[in-house]
């Protein structure tokens, strides 16, 4: 890619990107939705649980703790009793402690403990809460455990706080698990909305890339029709619209081209008519010598060797006046555009043969500078010429009597020729030197010229791909150079 140009982003690319990532960044959301309210269900469910297993196992330590006070039971052997029993029926429970109203430990299965475990969230207070609390931490020897405090009291009258440690590992992985397995659905659900969004913008571009080289192959010469899909969509509609483009540019197309020979035309018989003086004088000129024969013929019928003599010079003058009327026939004919190897040299040649009497007649130094080794180019002779008589009757009407017009010819790499035609005239206006190849303008006085010839001139030379320069300065003479692509026009 050229550094040049901007880097170009397919449409598939962007669509999939944009709609891709906002689908991802919903399953994300509702990713991270479904996690918040599955852990907080979770703890609300973990904390209930272990509230009501703390208030089940209160009842048996609040009746113990009543009956220590009247001597019916060792408290502190009543209590283990219990909480051992109680660690046996629920395996869950990890921690039993029951602590007295000041905060030190009576009994419990963690001898080695001797403060609440929420110590620090209450403050760094020795008391426990006045109401029952529950807490999910990280303990290190258990790993995720849900603690609840609840007050030992009826009352106003209170014995303590029990606080019970649950394990919540089990728990805690379930959730964990839940989340990875979120994770992998939002993870499938993203992959199958790209993959099929992939496919179906796939559709579209594929579509649309067709479309672009279809466009990129247009051929207005072509009658072909064009081989689209056309799906009942708004993409099926952007075909349908191309196709009945190209149909009406097909059809514009061939009426410029017929409107463009037309005026190829009415410019040649203008320039037939710039011509016509000159032919009528190259016509004359041998029909005064027949009438002369004739008259001589007539006055003498038993001089045979003279009738021998004027019978020849008769036919010389008819083959004159044939030879003009056929090479301007020939440049006046209007012919289906055709392409062949061409002999430029030959071209000009003959267009100069039809100039020869005004040259002649204004006594025009014409300097022919051919190069004899010049390769054919492909073109419509008859066009080529009409380029050439364009340029020729320019500088003809631009040097005054006596001046100089010069033909030059040569090869040029890599495979074209360059034809100019200098003259010593007039020149050319550095303000109107911009506007000359435009349709009807014209520096000429009203009635000498169309306006139209080097536009034709240019409309030729371009139709073969070639280009047509002017360099012209105000009373110094023009010169305008003609390159043309030995191949001729390239589809």
């Amino acid at each position: 890619m050229s550094p040049d140009l901007p880097r170009i982003v397919s449409l598939r690319t962007k669509l999939s990107v944009l709609v891709g990532g906002t689908v991802a960044l919903l399953m994300l959301m509702i990713f991270v939705g479904v996690a918040l309210t599955g852990r907080a269900l979770l703890l609300r469910f973990l904390q209930e649980d272990a509230l009501s297993v703390t208030r089940a196992f209160a009842v048996p330590v609040l009746e113990t703790l009543i009956y220590s006070e009247s001597g019916y039971v060792q408290r502190e052997d009543q209590l283990d009793k219990s909480i051992d029993q109680f660690l046996r029926q629920e395996p869950r429970i990890k921690e039993i402690t029951v602590f007295d109203s000041a905060g030190k430990v009576i009994s419990g299965n963690n001898l080695a403990k001797r403060e609440f475990r929420f110590t620090a969230h209450l403050g760094g207070q020795l008391a426990g809460p006045a109401e029952p609390v529950t807490m999910v931490s990280r303990d290190w020897t258990y790993g995720w455990v849900v603690s609840a405090v609840l007050p030992l009291k009826i009352g106003s009258r209170s014995w303590g706080y029990l606080e019970m440690a649950m394990d919540a590992e089990p728990a805690w992985r379930r959730l964990l698990g839940l989340f990875w397995a979120l994770a992998a659905a939002g993870l499938l659900v993203t992959g199958g909305v790209l993959v099929v969004l992939n496919l179906l913008v796939g559709r579209a571009t594929n579509s649309l890339t067709a479309l672009a080289a279809a466009m990129d192959r247009l051929d207005l010469d072509s009658s072909e029709p064009i081989d689209l899909p056309a799906p009942n969509d708004e993409l099926g509609i952007v075909v349908r619209n191309f196709q009945q483009l190209k149909a009406r540019l097909t059809q514009s197309r061939q009426q410029l081209v017929e409107a463009q020979k037309q005026i190829y035309h009415a410019e040649k018989l203008a320039s037939i008519g710039r011509l016509a003086s000159g032919v009528a004088h190259e016509i004359n000129n041998p029909l005064n010598g027949i009438r002369h024969c004739l008259y001589a013929i007539r006055q003498e019928p038993e001089n045979r060797e003279q009738t021998a003599e004027f019978l020849g010079l008769i036919g010389e003058g008819l083959a004159h006046v044939d030879m003009v009327v056929q090479k301007l026939l020939q440049f006046a004919r209007k012919q289906g555009e055709r392409a062949v190897p061409v002999d430029v040299n030959a071209g000009i040649r003959t267009v100069l043969s039809l100039l020869d009497y005004r040259l002649k007649e204004r006594r025009v130094d014409l300097q022919l500078e051919l190069d004899p080794t010049l390769p054919p180019v492909v073109a419509d002779p008859q066009l080529l010429q009409e380029v050439f008589m364009n340029l020729f009757l320019n500088s003809v009407d631009a040097v005054e009597e006596g001046g100089r017009v010069t033909v030059r010819t040569a090869p040029e790499r890599p495979a074209s020729v360059r034809i100019s035609v200098a003259d010593d005239g007039i020149g050319i206006a550095e303000a109107d030197l911009p506007r000359i190849f435009e349709p009807f303008f014209t520096t000429k006085e009203p009635g000498k010229g169309t306006g139209l010839g080097l536009s034709v001139a240019q409309s030729i030379v371009e139709a073969y791909g070639g280009t047509i320069g002017a360099d012209s300065r105000q009373g110094a003479g023009s010169t305008f150079t003609v390159r043309l692509p030995i191949r001729g026009r390239q589809s």
